[in-house]
This record gives structure tokens, C-alpha cells and sequence, in this order.
């Protein structure tokens, strides 16, 4: 596994701090069960924090949509910050950047939830 994650409550939002690589499925199953069960337990708001993520695949763009999708399909709010230049990148060549909410920053990110 090139993979592993944290996770930190900020009121009723959680951060997943997401550390390392993306390159499987195997890669994201940790992560897609804790997102499942912040799902269930009904968090306002997912901020992916991936200011440690150094590379992705398109397992990884998979996992991001996947997660974009259980959030909106269950009124959650989503929301991605300090994304690596690399990172960045294949957001912007797989026009990504234009569904996501993207910021710069853990406070930028916590500012967008907490005005909706």
C-alpha cells in the first residue's frame, strides 16, 4: 500500500489528510470505507487535505469522483485543498478542476464550508 491517511474532526466536518501515492484500488479501500462511514454518520462537510499526496494515477481522479459523488448523492459538501503541483496538474488535463471545489489552503477550505 502507497497509501496512508488521517483523519480530524473540525465541528461536524471531518479532514481526511491523505499521505503518499495513489496508484490502486488497493491504495484507496481504507479511504472509501472511512468516507462510507462519515457518509453514515451524517459529517457536514468532507475536506480532502492533500498537501502530502505526491502522485495519483487515474485510480487516484477515480477515488476524488467516487467521493464527489457519495457526498453530493447524500447532501455532504466536499471540498479539496493544497493539491501538489503533479496533483494539480491532472485535475486541470482531466478538466477535474471544474467540478471540484479546489482551495488553497486547510483555512481557505474551512472558510468555503462555513458559509453554505
Amino acid at each position: 500500500m502507497n497509501v496512508t491517511f488521517q483523519t480530524e474532526s473540525i465541528g461536524n466536518n471531518l479532514v481526511f489528510s491523505i499521505i503518499g501515492k495513489i496508484a490502486s484500488d488497493l491504495d484507496t479501500q481504507g479511504l472509501l470505507d472511512t468516507l462510507q462511514t462519515s457518509i453514515d454518520a451524517k459529517v457536514d462537510n468532507i475536506l480532502f487535505d492533500l498537501t502530502k499526496l505526491d502522485y495519483i494515477t487515474s485510480t487516484g481522479l477515480n477515488f476524488f469522483v467516487r467521493s464527489l459523488t457519495r457526498t453530493r448523492n447524500n447532501e455532504i459538501g466536499l471540498v479539496l485543498y493544497g493539491l501538489q503541483k503533479n496533483v494539480e496538474k491532472l485535475f486541470y488535463i482531466s478538466k477535474l478542476n471544474e467540478i471540484f471545489i479546489i482551495q488553497a489552503d486547510k483555512q481557505e477550505a474551512l472558510d468555503n464550508v462555513n458559509t453554505k
